[in-house]
């Protein structure tokens, strides 16, 4: 039995790897809200409560032939195979469908998603439970095991099991490892179980005994050869052309925090269209599906709200004057600003994103202050007063929640200046405009007065950024925005957001909710929000960059 307790074990650790890392494998496809990880989890319940009645079921059917124990042996030693089989399918099935999937349905695409990925190697693996408790208490294991026939101890195993299995995903899978990689090493992983049990474990009778070997050996083959030639079947290692353009990945970070690419776009530009060759070339910085920052090879933003923030922040920021910045992506707000002689600092989480800006984006941390910390964190410990902090915080589909509520702005508004000012990027859809009232409401019980910008509503399902100024200084109705070097295209975009504030409508603000931490409804007001987003930024990238 000591055998088969290991194997439990690992299973059990396989188990919540496995969820942890669909998510990470899911996340560039269909975000991570709250309707995302209701999937993952109700299909991962589901899959156990399935897998747990198989194996009884399975259990009952054994017992009902001559050769019990061996037949138990046989199901218990099999199920790691024919997950691994499912695993390897899986990967080879979800660098297609998840992207048709996720264009139909960001919810529904999910749950289906969720399906393909977990579903039978979850269903496979918590058979095994019930199976090993029959096999304790069918007089061929363990003697006098009485009571619960050992089931107890079963799942104890297993749980312990699944607490190792979340550790080892988030230190040692997660920032060291490709998700699909991973997923693909436990396959390979739980057939070599199948496989070396099969061999060395007590004798089957020759007919089950090869069988089981040769489906551990077909789940070891079909692991092992997608993970060996995963990069010519994905064919994200090369040259790809994608809307009229071609693309490459100049680098990526493997981090706790998601994965960073950096991509390198460049596009034959026609004659007269004032590029400085015949090709327009653009570095990119993009993670878990969503574009961060766009630059030229001058190191030039190619993206209006890196100078709507920088404008905004000009208006109320004089050289001396101390401005935060928290979230880094490429850094180029915080290096435009520094570079005009504002003492910046900046706050990002993630230290990848700060090596990327690095490598590729001309940030210099000798010149900008630079913490590796949780916004939320900083804020709470702030001891420095600025003139101004900009919020430019993004992950997974927006702003995280809980740094929108009035609780974090509260501490924010205690680290500014008493004239001093935050700015704040977002974005938003016509459709569901309302929702953004909210913010505005929250802001507003906060600091005496907001200020609001937002690109023409045309299209009720296109993505419109919005940018917000808040502060207690008077006189802030008539902001004059003043940035240089701002590419033509992008600064007839940057008149037409700030020709002046937009009203708000004191009706739809009276109906508002200000938002707190103990109240936190954002994961519902914004999901409409976030999935018309991603769906948008499906159609830009080409889907092969989608695989983490």
């Amino acid at each position: 039995m000591t055998l088969f307790t290991a194997i439990i074990f690992t299973t059990g650790a396989v188990t919540l790897a496995l969820e942890l890392l669909a998510s990470r494998i899911m996340t560039p496809y269909f975000g991570v809200s709250l309707f995302i990880w209701t999937g993952i989890l109700s299909i991962t319940l589901l899959s156990l409560a399935l897998g747990y009645y198989l194996g009884g079921r399975l259990a009952v059917r054994a017992a009902q032939r001559p050769d019990y124990t061996e037949r138990l042996r046989y199901l218990f030693l099999g199920m790691p195979a024919v997950s691994a089989i499912s695993i390897g399918a899986a990967c080879l099935v979800y660098p297609v469908t998840f992207l048709h999937l996720a264009s139909f349905s960001l919810v529904w695409g999910s749950f289906v998603a969720c399906l393909i990925l977990l579903f039978v190697p979850l269903v496979t693996i918590s058979a095994m439970n019930p199976l090993l408790i029959a096999l304790r208490s069918s007089g061929q294991g363990d003697r006098g095991v009485v009571g619960d026939s050992g089931s107890g101890l079963v799942f104890f195993i297993s749980t312990v099991g699944s607490v190792l299995g979340v550790w080892l995903t988030a230190f040692l899978f997660i920032p060291n490892l490709a998700n699909a990689t991973s997923v693909l090493m436990l396959g390979a992983m739980l057939s070599s179980m199948s496989l070396l049990a099969g061999l060395f474990a007590p004798q089957f009778g020759g007919g089950l005994k090869k069988r089981m070997v040769m489906i551990a050996v077909v789940g070891l083959m079909i692991c092992g050869g997608i993970l060996a030639g995963r990069s010519s079947l994905l064919k994200n290692d090369r040259e790809i052309v994608f809307n009229n353009a071609t693309w490459t990945v100049e680098k990526e970070y493997l981090s706790l925090y998601g994965n960073i690419k950096v991509l390198a776009r460049t596009r034959l530009m026609p004659s007269g269209a004032g590029a400085s060759g015949p090709y327009d070339r653009q570095i990119i910085y993009y993670q878990d599906g969503m574009v961060h920052g766009v630059i030229n090879p001058q190191g030039e933003s190619q993206v209006v709200y890196s100078y709507a923030l920088e404008g905004l922040a000009k208006a109320f920021l004089s050289p001396g004057d101390h401005a935060l910045v928290l979230g880094l992506a490429g850094g180029v707000v915080p290096m435009r600003l520094a570079r005009q002689g504002v003492v910046v600092e900046a706050v990002d989480i993630n230290p990848d994103s700060v090596q990327a800006a690095e490598d590729f984006f001309g940030y210099d941390a000798a010149i900008v202050k630079t913490y590796r910390q949780d916004a939320r964190s900083f804020i709470n410990q702030c001891t420095q007063r600025y003139d101004a902090v900009i919020v430019d915080l993004f992950t997974g589909d927006g702003i995280p929640d809980y740094l929108l509520t009035r609780n974090f702005f509260a501490d924010m508004r205690q680290c500014l200046r008493h004239d001093g000012v935050i700015v704040i990027n977002a974005f938003t859809v016509p459709e569901h405009f309302k929702a953004s009232y909210h913010m505005f409401k929250t802001l507003r019980s906060v600091f005496r007065h907001l200020v609001v910008f937002h690109d023409d509503i045309r299209d009720r399902d296109e993505p419109m950024h919005l940018f917000m100024v808040a502060t207690d200084r008077e006189a802030v109705g008539n902001i004059s925005i003043s940035v240089g070097g701002v590419p033509p295209g992008l600064l007839k975009d940057l008149q037409r957001i700030f020709a002046a504030p937009r009203p708000l409508d004191p009706a739809i603000l009276a109906q508002a909710t200000v938002v707190t931490d103990e109240l936190n409804i954002f994961p519902i007001l914004n999901q409409d929000i976030y999935m018309a987003y991603r769906r948008k930024l499906l159609e830009i990238i080409p889907p092969a960059y989608l695989v983490n």
